[in-house]
């Protein structure tokens, strides 16, 4: 199995980056503990995301979300003000 360059295990634990391919993806499953005679199901998990057609997020504006968003962010700062 390669091996993963730390600041690529790092960039994909703290969410800045995915697996670029499957090489990488079981490098870093290896390094988060996963024997290679389990990694069949992960496989297979990573062969159905790419065969899938990513979608784009919604605008944050347009997220079903966002009037709450603004909500608790409103509170927030209203709090923030009042405090001494």
């Amino acid at each position: 199995m390669p091996n993963l360059p730390l600041t690529n295990a790092s960039r994909i634990i703290n969410r800045e980056r995915l697996p670029t391919d499957q090489r990488q993806y079981e490098a870093y499953l290896t390094g988060c503990g996963i024997p290679a005679h389990a990694l069949a199901p992960w496989r297979r998990a990573w062969n159905r995301v790419q065969s899938t057609t990513p979608t784009t997020p919604p605008a944050p504006e347009e997220h079903p979300f966002a009037p709450l968003a603004q909500h608790l962010i409103s509170q927030r700062r209203a709090r923030a003000a009042q405090a001494p």
